[in-house]
C-alpha cells in the first residue's frame, strides 16, 4: 500500500516535473549529496529551448528586488513536516460546523491547506501587519540551520512562534516586511479558486510595496481596485508633517480578472451603511409582466467616441408601436412602418460625426426588447431606455466612508465590554466585501486573524442573507503583553480571544438565524505525529512500511493520525466524522462512508475484510498494523476481491 507522506510536496520538485512534462528532453539525472540518482532539470537544454525568451546577467529588466527575496520565493515551495492536530474541547459544535479556526503559524497553516484546499478558496481577505515601526511580523529564518534559528535570541515566543518587532531603524525594515508577505501571497493565489478574489488592507507604509509584490504575484492585469477606506475622518493628528492623514487602502486582485465577479452591493444596506458615498437610488418604481424595474439610461452610448466611423454596426433605427409593443430595426432611411414610431441613434456632439452608436446590438434589440423601456415625447417621437430589473443591486464603489476604526473598536468592545485592541477592523467593512464578493457555498479565508473580524463579519453576512459561507481563519497564538486588559481578563493568546469573540458573535447572532453555522473546529499546527520523520529542516526521512516502532509520540491519538491522513484524500478538515467500531477495533467513517480509517495496532484480516466490504471510496491504516508483511498482503487482496476500486494508504 502506497505510504502517506509525513510531509507537504517540495512544489519545486513539482514544478520542475512540469517543466519536463513540457520539454521532455530538458529531464536528466545527476548524484545527489548521498551518490545516488536523483532526477534534475538540465537548464542549459531549457535555455536554448527557449532562446530569445530568457533574461541573464546584468541585462535590464523591470523587476522588484529586495534584500531575501530569492529566499523568500524558495520558503513559499519548501515542503512543511508538520500536521494539523485537532481540538475538539476547544471547539464549537464539532460535529456539524463547516468553519475553522486554525492556530499556528500561518506560512505552515497555509502549506497544509494546500494539499486540500488548492483551488477552492473564493475570498481571501487580509489584515496583515502595517510595519509602522513598532508590527510584530514573522522571522522567517533563510540562512541559518533549523537549530541555530531555534536559539536566536529573541526571535521565537514562548510558544515557539516566529515573531520579532520589525523597527523602523532595522536596516531591513522594509526587506522583512516584504520577505513575510512574500511566500504568504503566493501561497494564498495557489488557495483561490478560478475566480477567487483577494483583499489586503493596508495604509501608506507599505502599499506600494504590497502592490508591486501582488502584482507580481497575480499580475498587474488582476489587479481590479485599490479601494480607498476613510478609516479616521477627524485625521491622524499627531502626524510630524504634511496634511493629517484620513485613509488606508484594499487592495484587491482576482486569480482571473477574466472569471472574477463584479463587486454588488444591496442598495438599501449600502445607503444606510455609507450615506455620503450612496447617494441617490430614489428612482421611480415600474412594473411589467416580468416584474418590477427601474429606468435611467437611455440606450445610445454617450461616448462620442462610438460613432458611424468606429460602430458602423451599432447604427440604425428602431421601431416601437406603442399600442403593440411590438420592436423591429432597420437600416438608416428606410420607411417607417404604419402604426410604429422610429427612433434614430442619438445626434453625436462632437462635431465630426452625426450619431453615437447604440450600446445594444439589432440582435439583441429585437430579441430582448422586454428589458427596454420607451418613452413617448409630446412631438410624435419617442426615447428608448434599458430597464433594470435588480433594483436593489449597484455597483460597489472604490471609496468606503462612514465607517471607521472606531466602529472596529466599538465592534469588539460590544462583546468583551472592554477595548483590548487600540485599532480594529470594522464588521461592516469585511462583511460588505464578503457580500459583494461570495455567494452561496463559498469560502472566506483570514490567515491573519487577529481578533477574528472577518469570522464574526462572515457570520453576520450569512445571518443576513440566509446563506451558508464557511469561514477558514489562522492566527498565531501570539502572547497578550504582560499586564494588559486583556491579560488580566484571562485571555493568554490572541487565539484565545479570536475564539471567544467568535463564541459570543455567533451566539448573538443564532437569534435572528436559527440556522446559522456558527460553530468552528479548532486546529492546532504542530510538530509531526512520528519522531523519525524529520531532522534537520528541510531533511525528510520516511519511515519502512514494516517498522513495528513507528514512532508515534507518546501524546498523539489516533484522531491526529486521522487529520493527518485527510490531505492526502483531499478531504476538507470540516468533513462529517463518525466513530465507530468494526470487529472490536475502532473506526473512523468520513463524510459519510467515502473515507474509513483505522488506527489501531494489531489490526486482523477480518477486520480489514469487514472494512472492504463497506467498499469505502478510500481506507487508511497505521503502518504498523501491517507490519508483519502477511498483514499487508491480505489486506491488499481482500481491498481486490471485494473493493477494488477502494484507494488504501498507510500512515
Amino acid at each position: 500500500m502506497e505510504k502517506i507522506d509525513h510531509a507537504t510536496p517540495d512544489l519545486t520538485q513539482r514544478n520542475a516535473r512540469k517543466l519536463a512534462e513540457l520539454f521532455p528532453n530538458v529531464a536528466t539525472e545527476v548524484r545527489d549529496e548521498r551518490g545516488e540518482l536523483a532526477f534534475a532539470i538540465d537548464f542549459d537544454v531549457l535555455r536554448d529551448e527557449l532562446a530569445g525568451m530568457v533574461v541573464e546577467g546584468p541585462r535590464e529588466r523591470y523587476e522588484f528586488m529586495w534584500p531575501g527575496k530569492r529566499e523568500a520565493r524558495r520558503l513559499a515551495s519548501e515542503p512543511c513536516a508538520k500536521t494539523l492536530r485537532p481540538e475538539k474541547q476547544r471547539s464549537v459544535d464539532w460535529e456539524a460546523t463547516q468553519n475553522l479556526y486554525i492556530e499556528g503559524d500561518n506560512l505552515d497553516a497555509l502549506k497544509l491547506l494546500r494539499e486540500t484546499y488548492a483551488g477552492t478558496i473564493k475570498f481571501i481577505y487580509l489584515d496583515p501587519p502595517y510595519n509602522t515601526g513598532h508590527d510584530f511580523v514573522y522571522a522567517d529564518d533563510f540562512s541559518r540551520s533549523r537549530k541555530e534559528y531555534e536559539t536566536a535570541s529573541g526571535e521565537v515566543d514562548e510558544e515557539g512562534g516566529r515573531l520579532f518587532q520589525n523597527l523602523i531603524s532595522s536596516g531591513r525594515f522594509h526587506s522583512d516586511w516584504c520577505s513575510m508577505m512574500y511566500p504568504r501571497l503566493i501561497l494564498a493565489r495557489d488557495l483561490l479558486c478560478e475566480d477567487g478574489v483577494l483583499a489586503v488592507s493596508i495604509d501608506d507604509n507599505e502599499v506600494d510595496n504590497l502592490k508591486k509584490i501582488l502584482d507580481e504575484v497575480f499580475g498587474a492585469e488582476n489587479r481590479l481596485n485599490t479601494m480607498v477606506w476613510v478609516s479616521n475622518l477627524k485625521g491622524r493628528q499627531i502626524s510630524d508633517a504634511g496634511a493629517a492623514v484620513c485613509h488606508e487602502y484594499v487592495l484587491v486582485y482576482a486569480k482571473d480578472r477574466e472569471k472574477a465577479p463584479q463587486f454588488k452591493g444591496k442598495v438599501g444596506a449600502l445607503k444606510a451603511l455609507m450615506p455620503a458615498i450612496y447617494k441617490g437610488f430614489d428612482y421611480k418604481l415600474h412594473e411589467d409582466e416580468r416584474g418590477s424595474y427601474i429606468f435611467t439610461n437611455e440606450l445610445y452610448n454617450s461616448n462620442s467616441k462610438f460613432n458611424e466611423e468606429t460602430s458602423p454596426t451599432l447604427i440604425f433605427q428602431i421601431f416601437w408601436n406603442p399600442k403593440t409593443g411590438e420592436v423591429r430595426t432597420a437600416d438608416l432611411g428606410v420607411a417607417c412602418p404604419e402604426g410604429f414610431i422610429a427612433i434614430e441613434p442619438h445626434r453625436n456632439s462632437d462635431g465630426v460625426h452625426r450619431y453615437h452608436a447604440w450600446r445594444w446590438s439589432r440582435r439583441k434589440v429585437e430579441s430582448d426588447y422586454f428589458d427596454l423601456h420607451f418613452e413617448r415625447r409630446g412631438d410624435g417621437e419617442a426615447r428608448v431606455f434599458t430597464k433594470r430589473r435588480n433594483v436593489d443591486a449597484t455597483r460597489l464603489k472604490d471609496l468606503a466612508m462612514g465607517i471607521s476604526t472606531s466602529t472596529g473598536v466599538a465592534d469588539f468592545t460590544r462583546h468583551f465590554g472592554a477595548a483590548y485592541f487600540d485599532y480594529a477592523k470594522p464588521v461592516d467593512l469585511i462583511a460588505t466585501l464578503v457580500d459583494a464578493a461570495t455567494g452561496e457555498g463559498d469560502i472566506v479565508m483570514d490567515f491573519f486573524s487577529g481578533s477574528a473580524t472577518t469570522a464574526e463579519a462572515v457570520m453576520k453576512a450569512n445571518a443576513r442573507d440566509h446563506l451558508a459561507r464557511p469561514f477558514i481563519c489562522v492566527q498565531l497564538p501570539e502572547p497578550t503583553p504582560e499586564g494588559s486588559q486583556a491579560a488580566r481578563d484571562g485571555y493568554a493568546t490572541i487565539c484565545d480571544i479570536g475564539e471567544e469573540r467568535i463564541r459570543r458573535a455567533g451566539a448573538a447572532m443564532k437569534g435572528s438565524w436559527p440556522s446559522l453555522d456558527a460553530g468552528f473546529r479548532v486546529l492546532r499546527v504542530d510538530s509531526a505525529n512520528f519522531e523519525l520523520e524529520a531532522s534537520e529542516e528541510g531533511e525528510m526521512r520516511q519511515g519502512r512500511l514494516g517498522e513495528a516502532a513507528d514512532g508515534l509520540k507518546a501524546d498523539r491519538t489516533p484522531e491526529d493520525l486521522l487529520f493527518q491522513a485527510l490531505p492526502a484524500f483531499r478531504i476538507p478538515y470540516s468533513a462529517s466524522i463518525e466513530e465507530t467500531s468494526i470487529d472490536g477495533f475502532t473506526c473512523f467513517e468520513v463524510n459519510g462512508g467515502q473515507l474509513i480509517a483505522c488506527f489501531d495496532l494489531g489490526i486482523t484480516p477480518k477486520a480489514i475484510e469487514a472494512i472492504a466490504r463497506r467498499k469505502p471510496q478510500y481506507a487508511a491504516f497505521r503502518g504498523a498494523s501491517l507490519a508483519d508483511g502477511t498483514t499487508e498482503a491480505r489486506a491488499s487482496e481482500l481491498f481486490a476481491a471485494l473493493s477494488p476500486h477502494t484507494i488504501c494508504r498507510v500512515v
